[in-house]
Formats: C-alpha cells, sequence, structure tokens
C-alpha cells in the first residue's frame, strides 16, 4: 500500500520515502556531518534515541511524522532526508 502526505505542499510517497531514509543511509550520513550524537539528534527532534538507532539500522520504518521531525532537527527538507539523487549537503 502506497501512503502519500502532503509536506510543504509537496506529495511524498512516503512508502519509498523510509526505504531511501534506511537504505541509503542518508539519515546516519546528515547526523553524521552534523557532528551530532544519537542522543543530541533525539533530544533535537523529539524522537527517541532507541528509535532514530533502529531507524538508522534498517530495524525500524520511520512514520512519515518521524521523518519530518527528523528533517526539521537537522535543518534539510523532507526531501533532502529522503533522496536517493545524491543532493544531500
Amino acid at each position: 500500500m502506497t501512503m502519500i502526505c502532503l509536506y510543504n505542499d509537496h506529495r511524498i510517497d512516503t512508502t519509498r520515502a523510509w526505504w531511501v531514509v534506511v537504505a541509503n543511509g542518508n539519515l546516519k550520513m546528515l547526523r553524521e556531518r552534523r557532528a551530532l550524537s544519537l542522543s543530541e539528534l533525539a533530544l533535537m527532534s523529539n524522537v527517541s534515541r532507541g528509535t532514530i538507532n533502529r531507524i538508522e539500522n534498517g530495524k525500524q520504518k520511520p512514520s512519515p511524522s518521524t521523518i519530518r521531525k527528523l528533517a526539521q532537527a537537522l535543518n534539510v527538507n523532507v526531501e533532502e532526508l529522503t533522496s536517493d539523487q545524491g543532493r544531500l549537503i
């Protein structure tokens, strides 16, 4: 089942988006580029450290709201977090 949500007037296929976050390591890469620990990102995003760890290790699928919280905490848009086209900063 494909799930589409709106974020800043953009349609996001969250079924595909969560996989890109996990498979391409975007979350971990962005977190490390900003020199943030799991605990720091957890505090900034209001997502538990354990949840972030499980997402980074492919053991948990992030919900659309979790993807939005993490993107906001990392100061990127959802498209950058879920990109599989190397557009990461």
